[in-house]
């Protein structure tokens, strides 16, 4: 327990990696945030089977652009591909909610979250790349990734 309180206080300390920990903290509450919402949209919409394909249609466009885009998004710097992705998918998030107050067409909804999803696979290389850049000692890069594999743990990422 005391080691994991260091690992805390250190990312705590240093401004960069504060911020760099609280925007994952925040990226991946909205992320769970909106599938739960999602969730209740396709339940209402079509049951347990409608809640199945809008999963599987999140995840197959994301499983197979991602390992064409990272390698894109690698290219540019770090902080500017996490606040793309971060707007491009508060937007789509944003838009998912307005079909919604104004009960349009679900499946404008499913597309939105489909795109939200693949933008999101981006999120996590970008912040895994951007941390060492901020770390000034080995011990800080050493409790960054700690911090950070608790995160990934408690949104259940193993």
């Amino acid at each position: 327990m005391k080691a994991a309180a260091a690992a805390f206080a250190s990312n705590a300390i240093n401004p960069n990696l504060r911020r760099a920990q609280l925007s994952f903290f925040a990226a991946w509450t909205a992320e769970w945030a909106f599938t739960v919402a999602l969730g209740i949209v396709a339940y209402r919409e079509g049951g347990v089977t409608a809640v199945g394909l809008v999963g599987l249609l999140r995840m197959v466009p994301a499983a197979v652009v991602a390992p064409l885009a990272t390698p894109l998004a690698d290219r540019g710097r770090r902080e500017r591909v996490l606040i793309l992705v971060s707007t491009l998918r508060g937007i789509v998030t944003g838009a998912a909610g307005v079909v919604v107050a104004l009960e349009g067409p679900v499946q404008i909804v499913y597309v939105l979250a489909a795109l939200s999803t693949v933008a999101g696979t981006l999120y996590i290389p970008a912040h895994s790349a951007l941390l060492p850049s901020l770390c000034r000692t080995g011990q800080e890069l050493t409790s960054a990734n700690a911090v950070r594999g608790m995160l990934d743990s408690v949104r259940g990422v193993h």
